[in-house]
């Protein structure tokens, strides 16, 4: 299975709507998405019934379901982190690299795409640097690391970060440490505050004026203060074990914990809120216009909206979330126990669903005029002067019609698409099936829209006579 992709054109687009608007008596409405798919949309849209999912597993290629962080580069292909290798994902299949191909170990932690490009990778074995491309990797380990702790090693690193300076920033059970041309340079933190299992670390985040904020597994923050090169500890309240954070706005962080999602001022630390929610949260990602998806290990995945209300998002199957990345193109790649889960914006929503009385063969003309069909006849109601006008007898196998200008779309029972230029026939296209065309509209640039009994998507045939069949993935281009 292949995530779709989207970029549909905007004549696309505004042809989804003007379809949407004349069909009129279907059974299952469609109607476009919005125009911008980007994911900022999740704070406005109505996630249980518009979301779409796909899960991949050891079936489809993944060497283990137990998957631990993903990420995306640059070019939409995915990284995958999981304790039998790292995975790439190419679009079409999943390739997993291991101790056989360079890695120092197969237990792949995390991993960071900068934004120059460079992909380092968190590894139990230590930080390695991911050079090549397609299926010509390279893995050369940068930083090693020991079972045991020394001074110029990292302890089973497990998160990587890129600060708004380009600075990379890692975390290890003894503390944070930052790459740079020059080396590498440790922060050790208080024995008090480091991590009780193997499984999470220190995790960072950067304010809006700049400040590095990095929070402990075991519940503490600090500050990091670039004037004496240090990281400061805050007087925060207890927290039962944090597992992330990220900026909510200005000084104030969302913070997720055993214990559920807290909000905290850093300028007034004392002042914590909990919101609303499960415990045991995982994972924080923003997704952009103030909305966050939240990741459970117990309860699955949210959404975290403008209002800071938490809804539950069910099309995610699984209880546990180990990792999430966001695209601009409005998808969602979920890390979990169970596998990886791609989760998307359909083309088209549902907007009614009931019984059928049948499909009326009905449509507005760009003039403004009604066209309809009555049994084998064509014909044209003047909304205006209020007279009714025979346009032309279509064979009896027609099934519906629509108007531009001089030009004439019909549609048969049998899977066909007419056009007529000025009474005479151009052409005709089979579509995807020889089931009866029952919806035809025709967009601002020529093309005709049409939808068939029992087919799944709508097909779009230009002036040309050009064949493309979308479905909620995109526009494919038909034979």
């Amino acid at each position: 299975m292949t995530p779709p992709h989207y970029s549909a054109s905007g004549a696309v687009r505004r042809a989804f709507l003007l379809f949407a608007a004349l069909v009129l008596t279907l059974a299952v409405v469609a109607e476009p998405a919005p125009p911008t798919r980007g994911l900022p949309l999740l704070g406005t849209i109505d996630p249980e019934s518009e979301l779409r999912a796909i899960g991949y597993t050891t079936l489809d290629g993944l060497p283990t379901n137990m998957v631990k962080d993903v990420v995306h580069d640059s070019e939409g292909f995915l990284w995958i982190a999981t304790d039998q290798g790292l995975v790439h994902y190419n679009g079409k299949e999943f390739d997993a690299y291991t101790v056989a191909d360079g890695l120092p170990t197969n237990y792949v932690k995390s991993v960071l795409v900068a934004r120059s490009g460079r992909t380092l990778v968190a590894t139990d074995g230590g930080i390695v640097q991911v050079t090549g491309s397609g299926r010509s990797l390279e893995f050369e380990t940068i930083i090693p690391g020991l079972e045991a702790p020394t001074d110029s090693t990292v302890h089973y690193p497990k998160h990587l970060f890129e600060d708004r300076q380009g600075a990379i920033w890692g975390s290890d059970t003894q503390g944070v440490f930052r790459m740079g041309d020059s080396g590498v340079q440790f922060y050790r933190l208080p024995a008090e505050t480091r991590p009780l299992s193997f499984t999470r670390s220190y995790r960072f985040a950067q304010l809006e004026d700049g400040r590095l904020v990095v929070s402990a597994e075991r519940g503490q923050i600090f500050v990091y203060e670039p004037k004496d090169d240090r990281f400061v500890r805050l007087a925060v309240p207890a927290f039962q074990r944090i597992h992330d954070l990220e900026v909510h706005h200005g000084s104030i962080l969302l913070v997720g914990s055993d214990d559920g999602l807290h909000l905290i001022d850093i300028d007034r630390p004392e002042q914590s809120v909990r919101l609303n929610s499960p415990l045991g949260i995982h994972e924080i990602q923003p997704t952009g216009e103030g909305s966050y998806l939240v990741g459970s290990s117990l309860g699955g995945l949210y959404l975290l909206g403008p209002e800071d209300a938490l809804h539950h998002l069910e099309v995610f199957p699984d209880a546990s979330v180990n990792g999430i990345a966001v695209d601009g193109e409005g998808q969602i790649f979920v890390a979990s126990d169970e596998g990886l889960h791609f989760i998307y914006l359909p083309f088209f929503r549902i907007i009614h669903e009931g019984p059928s009385g049948g499909i009326v063969p009905l449509s507005r003309t760009d003039s403004g005029d009604i066209l309809a069909l009555h049994g084998d006849t064509l014909v044209v109601h003047r909304v205006i002067s209020r007279r009714r006008q025979t346009l032309r007898v279509a064979p009896t196998s027609t099934t519906v019609a629509a108007v531009k200008g001089d030009v004439l779309w019909t549609g048969d029972a049998f899977g066909y698409v007419y056009r007529f230029e000025h009474g005479n026939l151009v052409w005709k296209r089979r579509l995807t099936s020889d089931r009866a065309v029952l919806g035809l509209a025709i967009d601002e640039e020529g093309s005709a829209w049409a939808i068939q009994v029992a087919t799944q998507g709508v097909s779009r045939i230009s002036d040309e006579g050009e064949h493309f069949l979308c479905r909620d993935s995109g526009p494919d281009k038909q034979a």
